[in-house]
């Protein structure tokens, strides 16, 4: 699992609506999934049935790995 340690935004560009990460929530990463071709998927664990896809540059400078969800 993954906690964000930098708020940030991302804009789906079907819909064109703006999600935002919010620093303190959970994600759990899921290699097996790719939806958008982005290079890590991670699904939240914090907050409903949400899911990005995310540059691994992103995953490294807005996430930490925890062990469980606190």
């Amino acid at each position: 699992m993954y906690k964000c340690i930098k708020e940030f935004f991302i804009t789906d560009d079907y819909t064109e609506d703006v999600l935002c990460i919010k620093e303190g929530s959970i994600w759990e990463r899921d290699d097996t999934v790719n939806y958008i071709g982005g290079e890590v998927h991670l699904e939240s664990i914090s907050k409903g049935n949400y899911w990005v896809e995310i540059p691994e540059s992103d995953l490294s400078e807005k996430f930490i790995e925890v062990k469980e969800k606190s």
